[in-house]
């Protein structure tokens, strides 16, 4: 796969289904307005978004290479029964960018994680000054998330 940016702001993983989200993806590109570049990935995207989008099914090594890739990630669910995305992120380092469920859902089960600030109903949760773990590439990284 080729990529067009080696680093976005902003990403959204997982599919892309009106029932999983709180407001439509477009409101929440309004809140964000121009301040980064954005990366959509996951089956349902559309192709008119502002960013770089796929909207397919994509290979682990490529989902791990793109989701390295985003420096904050947008988990704005309507309910969480198991999220990968945020796992994923949580081992990947990933600041996120999150409605009121998904903060207290992150801040609740990751106690390294830290609320940052709060804008126009959207929270920045990080973990705040606290040394990232270091990543080490695909492998590793599953080997620690999924098989402790």
């Amino acid at each position: 796969m080729l990529f067009r940016s080696n680093k976005y702001s902003y990403g959204w993983f997982g599919t892309y289904a009106s029932y999983k989200y709180d407001l439509r993806i477009e409101e929440y590109i309004r809140l964000l307005g121009d301040s980064g570049s954005y990366l959509f990935v996951g089956k349902g995207y559309p192709k008119s978004l502002p960013g770089n989008v796929y909207s397919s099914h994509i290979p682990d090594y490529d989902y791990y290479t793109l989701m390295s890739s985003v420096n904050v990630l947008l988990v704005v669910y309507k309910d969480i029964s198991f999220s990968g995305v945020i796992h994923d992120g949580v081992g990947l380092n990933k600041d996120f960018l999150a409605n009121k469920l998904c903060k207290d859902y992150i801040l609740k089960t990751y106690s390294e994680y830290y609320l940052v600030k709060e804008h126009k109903g959207l929270f920045l949760v990080s973990k705040n000054g606290k040394p990232k773990t270091k990543t080490y590439g695909w492998s590793l990284y599953l080997k620690k998330v999924f098989y402790v």
